[in-house]
């Protein structure tokens, strides 16, 4: 009931004010609102909305602040990007770059395509050329949230690329997007309402379906058909069970799952230090696990994992992948031993020695 008045108050307080809104008059019985729209007609937003929290007693949604101050003068662009800013959390959207300029910046356009506006973007290029530095140029010029890193013609490797950019990011959610791969317009809003939602802190990751693309960005297939028929949570613990008992990434591979930067934090062994790091299970990399040690990180927290039905990235094949380089097949059993013995010392994930035994005789 108390909460039915507190909307009711907050809803007629609107009504009460947005009549002044449309006309563009105000009354001395309104001088936070008044102060608010001579505030947003100069564009000091920051100040306009906190006059109108000050009404409000509460933040104004977008569309109420949108109304409240007279859309007429508002520069619709600034200000949208200002409330996003605001009121949505920071994502770092990672883009590890090499070679293959076209695939790049069609990377590029996807997340700048995105319907959530407070993104930022960073791309690490490990090109042998300059042929993607060539490309990114005039994003930089048009685009202030985009940072680029150019490693001057010397790759620093997959891992190390990738890890440089998550401890550059400011984000508090972070996104991979290898540099094939697309996102589609709607992915980072999407997965964001449910960390949004989760007041309570209990979600640790957010994947989807993902579609399968070919060279051409023509689409072939749903990758994993399987997953579930409408969205679904499921414990951190028993999804690492499943990926250690079966060793398929049914999660989704690093462009397809949005977690928090914070929980994938480790102590350098050498240095000491706290960095943040992809490819570690336990302080321990993988050889080309790259993605499921990684979620076998975040995982063993024992926190939800949210799985979206809908195909949210894409994910492109093509013949220059490592997936078919028989280097990376034939390591992926010494991985997949790595990871049981791992979890068995750490007493994560198996239940009983017969369980682990179980797991490793399956991958010698």
């Amino acid at each position: 009931m108390f909460r039915y008045f507190f909307v009711m108050k907050r809803y007629l307080t609107i009504l009460l004010l947005l009549p002044l809104a449309a006309v563009g008059q105000t009354k001395k019985s309104e001088p936070l609102f008044e102060q608010a729209v001579e505030k947003s007609i100069v564009g000091q937003y920051e100040e306009a909305i906190a006059l109108l929290h000050k009404a409000l007693k509460v933040d104004p949604t977008y569309a109420e602040a949108y109304l409240l101050l007279g859309n007429q003068h508002l520069q619709l662009e600034q200000f949208r990007n200002f409330y996003a800013k605001k009121f949505q959390p920071l994502v770092s959207v990672l883009i590890p770059a090499y070679n293959q300029p076209k695939f790049c910046q069609e990377a590029i356009d996807s997340v700048l395509a995105q319907s959530y506006r407070n993104i930022e973007i960073l791309i690490g290029d490990d090109s042998t050329n300059e042929d993607v530095k060539k490309m990114v140029k005039p994003y930089l010029r048009k685009h202030q949230n985009i940072k680029y890193f150019y490693h001057e013609g010397k790759p620093y490797g997959g891992g190390k690329n990738m890890n440089s950019l998550l401890e550059a990011c400011s984000g508090e959610y972070v996104n991979f997007l290898l540099h094939d791969d697309l996102f589609y317009p709607e992915k980072i809003s999407k997965m964001m309402e449910y960390y949004i939602r989760d007041l309570e802190d209990n979600i640790c990751l957010v994947t989807s379906a993902r579609d399968l693309i070919d060279e051409n960005s023509q689409f072939l297939k749903r990758k994993n058909p399987w997953q579930p028929h409408a969205d679904r949570i499921m414990n951190g613990i028993d999804v690492g069970r499943k990926v250690l008992f079966t060793l398929a990434n049914f999660l989704g591979e690093l462009s397809t799952i949005l977690f928090k930067k914070q929980d994938v934090v480790f102590r350098d062994m050498k240095t000491g230090k706290i960095v943040h790091s992809i490819g570690n299970y336990c302080g321990i990399s993988g050889t080309v696990y790259g993605d499921l040690d990684t979620w076998l990180q975040i995982l063993k927290s024992g926190k939800d994992c949210v799985f979206m039905h809908e195909s949210l990235s894409a994910f492109r094949q093509h013949a220059a992948q490592n997936t078919f380089n028989p280097y990376t097949r034939t390591h992926l059993p010494l991985d997949a031993l790595g990871f049981c013995t791992i979890s068995w010392l750490n007493n994560i994930f198996f239940r009983n020695v017969e369980e682990y035994n179980y797991c490793c005789n399956k991958w010698i």
